[in-house]
């Protein structure tokens, strides 16, 4: 059974991934619905914690922007390709390893000739969303490996009925670190929430830093120290870290 989890801390930095963490899981990338109350939430956290509030995902900036608003977060889009360390500074997103348009041609040809999956372009990445044909994942999967091999310094990633094909330089754990190196989380303790297999590289790197790991839903091996059941059940969590960390201010 896992412990259960500690105290909420003045000097925690929480790293939250977007889909399956804080939004729920939808049909599709562009359907996801945001409750209501949760911009209003993390920018909550983001005072008391004095700005060690990051948002880690496998999208772009501009998504978890527009999803979140009017929250404006640090955030690491495309799986730690595009960071955006002050929460007011657009960063410029980094010229793709060369091979991404002969990746992008024959993902697509693949998904164009396929009922039921669909290919999503990231700009840097691309993946085949097999949602509506469950029983197809082993197909998107050799197809992205196909993909992959025609060109160098990209790797296949599996998430929940999908099959990225990424970049191999980031990961999440990566990104984790890039802010952690920065001054002003000088000396905090990494917390980081995801729910997927895509969260993996980050449930390890907390764990190697001494941190906090959690994993929302689903019961399959990880890494994650920590797990909470449902989206749902982690928001709540979350307001009882604002409401736990808020207490301690007015004691202070």
């Amino acid at each position: 059974m896992p412990s259960p989890l500690p105290e909420p801390d003045a000097n925690w930095a929480l790293f939250l991934d977007f889909d399956g963490t804080l939004a729920e899981i939808a049909p599709t990338p562009d359907s996801v619905a945001v409750n209501g109350k949760l911009p209003a939430l993390l920018e909550r956290l983001q005072r008391t914690l004095r700005g060690a509030v990051v948002i880690v995902s496998g999208r772009p900036l501009d998504q978890i922007d527009r999803y979140l608003a009017p929250a404006r977060l640090k955030a690491a889009g495309l799986h730690g390709w595009q960071v955006r360390a002050a929460g007011d500074a657009e960063p410029s997103l980094p010229d793709p390893p060369e091979g991404l348009d002969k990746i992008r041609t024959a993902l697509r040809a693949f998904a164009d000739s396929e009922d039921g999956i669909r290919l999503e372009d990231k700009g840097i990445s691309l993946a085949l969303h097999y949602r509506a044909a469950p029983d197809r994942g082993p197909d998107c999967r050799t197809a992205a490996e196909r993909a992959a091999a025609s060109a160098d310094d990209y790797e296949v990633l599996d998430g929940k009925m999908v099959v990225e094909v990424k970049p191999a330089a980031c990961d999440k754990g990566k990104a984790i670190e890039t802010f952690l190196a920065a001054p002003e989380f000088a000396g905090r303790t990494p917390i980081f929430a995801g729910d997927d297999r895509t969260d993996e590289h980050g449930f390890e790197t907390v764990n190697r830093l001494g941190g906090i790991s959690i994993r929302v839903g689903g019961a399959r091996p990880t890494a994650a120290q920590h797990r909470i059941e449902t989206v749902d059940a982690f928001r709540k969590w979350l307001d009882t870290v604002a409401d736990g960390l808020d207490s301690k201010d007015d004691k202070a």
